[in-house]
């Protein structure tokens, strides 16, 4: 599995077919928690002409779901904690499809996550039309980094690190992400 040893909010994903959180979460024994607070980002719920970015977060529904290859998760994970998943590791291309731009302000945000155990170059993804070139990930002190067309922010390159997730915005249209 893939190990992550930061306090705070991650963004996350997971490189295995048939993984769940429940394992992790442990909502039945709090000090047992390696993960807390996991929410998924909803575009059509920013969709709207006052919407606000934060009310896409909506909480987890199902904590035995598999995560979607190519998906990612918000959660804050325990300090000093391990995070490790087992599983089927993703071999296979992963495609996300039916990205959306609603009318807001605030839409075409969407969560991804590198639906592989090994890092995911950025440079070697196509970029289908209609969406943005920049990717932006979360750093270990909750701020925003960007890889825009091989610029970095901070620490954020070309890489994509297993188990992590990014942001991505679609600009016109629906967007097919292979």
């Amino acid at each position: 599995g893939g190990t992550a040893d930061h306090s705070g909010y991650e963004i996350l994903a997971s490189p295995f077919t048939d993984a769940s959180l429940q394992h992790l979460l442990q909502p039945e024994v709090p000090e047992n928690q390696i993960l807390a607070e996991a929410t998924v980002f909803e575009e059509s719920r920013v969709a709207g002409t006052s919407a606000s970015f934060e009310s896409g977060w909506v909480p987890l529904a199902d904590f035995n779901e598999v995560m979607a290859p190519g998906k990612a998760i918000r959660a804050k994970v325990a300090k000093n904690k391990v995070l490790s998943l087992t599983g089927t590791l993703q071999s296979d291309p992963v495609a996300v499809n039916g990205l959306t731009l609603g009318t807001g302000p605030q839409s075409g945000w969407h969560l991804l996550g590198n639906p592989y155990a090994a890092p995911l170059d950025w440079r070697k993804v196509t970029i289908p039309a209609g969406m943005g070139h920049a990717l932006y990930t979360l750093n270990s002190t909750g701020n925003y980094q960007s890889y825009v067309n091989g610029l970095s922010t901070g620490s954020q390159a070309n890489l994509i690190l297993p188990m992590r997730g990014f942001f991505l915005r679609v600009q016109e249209g629906t967007v097919n992400l292979q």
